[in-house]
């Protein structure tokens, strides 16, 4: 399973590459002087929703599409190990207003990335991939849930967070992946390969939740022309996620579901709604293209 030939992959024992160096995304858009002191949230209550009941799905060693080399899965795990989770962060009135009318962009993509992104009007971005781009996780400008004013432990009820992609192209060699991570992430993994993060893949239609294993089955692989969008609702009850397809709700699991916590990574830090959660969108190879919408506070499309 440590082949080089493999690109999703679990990383075993310490070792690190020599012959590369990946780019280090900065944790988080630069904001300013940060006054804010954090609060300290309690977790979600384990108490799960009564109409979502647990599941427990096999857990693959690899992708039956492609898989990410030995060399990127440690380098991902080194990247985690250097970088800790950001703290909530403080936000004007202004920037809040951007959030929560989905109003959003891009953080500067990571210096590998190879394409172009440009926005056609405010919230909705146009994606294109060039041949031989490598795996790129491609965040938001700002979270879509900031935990400092959206923890339903400040206000009382659940926060909900939601995007879509419309996909123009995607070839057989090639992936999208649509989910959430908290910063700082390594902009070379795709979302769910490591902390703090969660994908659903379009080669393999599997989910990822911190897994570089192979992820588990969920829904079928995405095609040119589907719109695509994957939500969160933190609760008291817990946190859910759920994924749409052309509008329609097609699947959807807890993070605090039934797992083997001997094979699996915790699922929770950075999602759990303790940290902000920023929207993920993972591209590897060319010709994808493709439009993301970050919807406003109150679109969930459940």
């Amino acid at each position: 399973m440590c082949s080089t030939f493999f690109r999703k992959l679990f990383r075993r024992g310490n070792s690190h590459s020599t012959d590369f160096h990946p780019d280090r995304p900065p944790p988080g858009p630069y904001l300013g002087p940060n006054p804010y002191e954090p609060t300290s949230f309690s977790p979600p209550s384990d108490s799960p929703p009564p109409d979502l009941p647990p599941a427990f799905h096999a857990l693959y060693l690899s992708s039956p599409t492609s898989n990410a080399s030995s060399t990127l899965a440690d380098a991902g795990w080194d990247f985690t190990d250097a970088n800790p989770l950001s703290a909530p962060t403080h936000f004007t009135p202004s920037t809040l207003s951007l959030i929560h009318s989905g109003t959003l962009g891009f953080a500067p993509p990571p210096p590998r990335f190879l394409g172009t992104i440009n926005s056609s009007s405010p919230g909705i971005l146009n994606i294109s991939s060039s041949p031989g781009c490598p795996d790129t996780c491609l965040i938001s400008s700002l979270p879509l849930y900031a935990a400092g004013y959206d923890h339903p432990y400040n206000t009382g009820h659940s926060a909900s967070a939601y995007f879509t992609v419309h996909i123009t192209s995607l070839p057989v060699d090639s992936c999208l992946a649509v989910g959430f991570c908290a910063v700082p992430y390594p902009g070379f993994r795709l979302p769910g390969w490591n902390r703090g993060s969660l994908g659903i893949h379009g080669d393999d239609g599997r989910r990822y939740v911190n897994d570089s294993f192979g992820g588990r089955d969920f829904v079928v692989p995405f095609k040119a022309g589907e719109t695509v969008g994957v939500g969160m609702k933190w609760a008291r009850e817990g946190v859910e996620v759920w994924f749409t397809r052309n509008g329609v709700r097609e699947g959807g699991w807890r993070l605090d579901e039934q797992r083997d916590a001997r094979e699996e990574n915790d699922p929770a830090p950075g999602l759990d709604g303790g940290c902000d959660v920023y929207g993920a969108v993972g591209v590897w190879g060319g010709g994808v293209k493709a439009q993301v919408r970050f919807l406003k506070e109150g679109e969930e499309g459940k």
